[in-house]
This record gives structure tokens, sequence and C-alpha cells, in this order.
């Protein structure tokens, strides 16, 4: 799992955050006021670990690290 400095802007990125672990860190950063990218390939994290976290505030990208980072870059470099 990764985040990033909470004094930073914009989102936190947490991989893993469907797995128990990261979905308990997701709750939490949602509960401090964060929006959280979530990037987990489900091979053992589950959407339901995600349940009763506020949508609004998660976004959640079915995905490895890896492929998650090539269309992560290629939207800051898109627009």
């Amino acid at each position: 799992m990764t985040t990033t400095d909470s004094t930073s802007t914009g989102r936190t990125l947490v991989t893993g955050g469907a797995g128990f672990i990261g979905s308990h860190l997701v709750g939490h950063l949602v509960d401090l006021g964060h929006d959280v990218l979530v990037v987990d390939d489900l091979s053992t994290g589950r959407r339901e670990n995600l349940a009763g976290i506020d949508d609004s505030k998660i976004e959640l990208r079915t995905a490895t690290v890896s492929e998650a980072m090539s269309e992560i870059a290629g939207e800051s470099f898109a627009g």
C-alpha cells in the first residue's frame, strides 16, 4: 500500500485498497476528508470491502498498479 504525504493537495493513492487492510485505510482517509484513488486488481481484494465508504470520496480503478499508473500518466499529459 502506498499513500501520499497528507500535507499535499489532490487525491491520496492507496494500492491494494480493496483488500482487508487497504479498505480500512481507505475508510480512515475518507473519514479524515481525503479523496482517495484506490487501485486494486481484485485478485485477493473485494469490492465489498469498500461498501459503506462514501462513494463520492473514492474512485476505484480495477487494474494492476502498472496499468493504473500508465492510465494516470496518459491523463496527465492528455489535457
